[in-house]
């Protein structure tokens, strides 16, 4: 039988499939597939088996894992919390993270860092463990040990050098956060360096007309100094690029990924930006797991982590791997209204699920034979929005699963929301009913922020051009 291989193809059109019995294989994650045919094309899903840390990634330069805290070293506060005091890295040459001020009679009392809290189970992570920070400006951070970095060094440096590319899983709910401690050839505040290289930046939004009565400040972007092998790498967050002088934090957990352009960066610790300024430059994160290389990944290696990592931490599957394939939209049609229906197979092997998010099409009622989706095999078809198919969905074997979205709360929005229109909350729009139609007039904020002391709003300029409500459509 002749076979036809779809992986991770994106359909944005039509896409035609031949009339013969052919088996169409699919893999990965598929946009739009619509058949135009009265044959019965067939598909068999498959999806690529991955488990564990990549065994072809190279080994991280320095690497902890809150699932693995042998040899930590954990201190009480004030407070009575469980704070971290020393994590020793995974891998390496005996490196480790520290609060110890005059660690190896090497003062660093310059910086005052206070220790990370330890959460044995973070609710926001699914009850996974992480350090954390504290909110923005807690002053809470960890220095790498001092160490001689070169042969010729005369004196130690708490500098971890060559770094290439981070790989973490990374929280920012509170208030966002600085991915590393100082940059390109860091020096100690005591030198008049400012370190500015692994922070993020922060924009003055002023929340009243006059710029001296109240202020509220959004941290907005990271990496906003520095070398150019920081300024023109990238930034993945979940696996979404974008560059690092314009991206901040999502307000939440992620995977996140920065790579240079090559392994020529260091930094004196984790959990603040600015040596001098830990004052306004610390906390607001979690961290979960992180790893240090000293190359410049390759970004097959790089998705093959954040899999791994995504899988592990927040149990997300990737399309086209450990048994999960998606199909966005599906459209099965007839050419004719009097011919006979069309059929299609997908065969869901056992292990494997098939998430189809829309079907749609089919011509019941016309020809000899209605139209009919076929699911065989013993693993799960997944069902998402299915109203618009006028056909038979037809279960032969293995399981059917129906899924309905669900509608985030407020809770899970970003923290310090500046800006949020929902048009499907009573206050979250104006309208104006014009023969029978409800016109928006406009979208109302139901955030905190105001311009010069009034509510923000969107409006259409042009009134022939307003939107309007549908009402039941989700």
């Amino acid at each position: 039988m002749k076979k036809t291989v779809i992986v991770g193809v994106c359909f944005a059109a039509l896409h035609a499939l031949s009339t013969v019995a052919d088996a169409t294989t699919l893999s990965g994650h598929l946009y739009r597939i619509q058949d135009i045919t009265n044959g019965s094309p067939s598909y068999v899903v498959s999806s690529t088996a991955e488990s564990g840390w990549p065994s072809d990634a190279p080994t991280p330069s320095f690497w902890f894992d809150c699932t693995v805290t042998n040899g930590w070293v954990f201190t009480v506060d004030a407070d009575g919390s469980n704070c971290v005091a020393q994590i020793p890295s995974l891998v390496g040459d005996g490196r480790f993270l520290t609060t110890n001020q005059t660690l190896e009679g090497t003062s660093f009392s310059q910086w005052k860092v206070k220790p990370p809290v330890f959460l044995a189970a973070d609710a926001d992570l699914g009850g996974m463990p992480a350090i954390d920070f504290g909110k923005f400006n807690s002053k809470c951070g960890m220095l790498f040990n001092p160490v001689l970095v070169t042969e010729n060094d005369t004196a130690k440096t708490n500098t971890l050098e060559k770094i290439g590319t981070v790989i973490a899983v990374y929280g920012s709910q509170q208030g966002g956060g600085n991915f590393l401690a100082g940059g390109y050839n860091p020096l100690p505040p005591s030198s008049g360096y400012r370190g500015r290289l692994w922070d993020r930046r922060r924009q003055q939004i002023f929340t009243t007309e006059n710029a001296d009565t109240t202020r509220v400040d959004y941290p907005n972007a990271i990496f906003s100094g520095g070398s150019d092998a920081i300024k023109l790498g990238i930034v993945r967050h979940f696996g979404l690029e974008s560059a690092p002088h314009s991206s901040g934090f999502n307000g939440g957990w992620e995977v996140i990924t920065f790579c240079a352009t090559g392994a020529v960066n260091s930094a004196t610790g984790i959990g603040f930006g600015q040596s001098d300024g830990l004052s306004y430059h610390s906390g607001g994160m979690r961290i979960a797991e992180m790893a240090f290389f000293d190359t410049v990944l390759d970004i097959d290696t790089v998705k093959k982590i954040e899999r791994h990592l995504a899988r592990k931490w927040f149990e997300r599957g990737a399309a086209g791997y450990n048994g999960f394939t998606n199909i966005e939209w599906y459209r099965l049609n007839t050419t004719s209204a009097s011919s006979s229906g069309a059929k299609a197979t997908f065969e869901v092997p056992a292990g494997e699920t098939l998430r189809i998010g829309k079907l749609q099409g089919g011509r019941k009622g016309y020809g000899t034979t209605p139209s009919t989706v076929t699911k065989t095999g013993d693993g799960t078809l997944v069902a998402g929005d299915f109203s618009k198919f006028n056909g038979t969905l037809a279960l032969d074997g293995g399981k059917l699963a129906f899924v309905k979205k669900a509608v985030p709360s407020l809770d899970s929005l970003a923290d310090r929301l500046y800006i949020r229109f929902d048009a499907s909350d009573p206050g979250g729009c104006e309208t104006a009913a014009e023969n029978g139609t409800n016109f928006v007039a406009a979208l109302v904020n139901l955030a905190s922020g105001t311009y010069k002391n009034g509510t923000i709003y969107a409006r259409q300029k042009s009134v022939a051009l307003r939107p309007w409500l549908r009402n039941g459509e989700l």
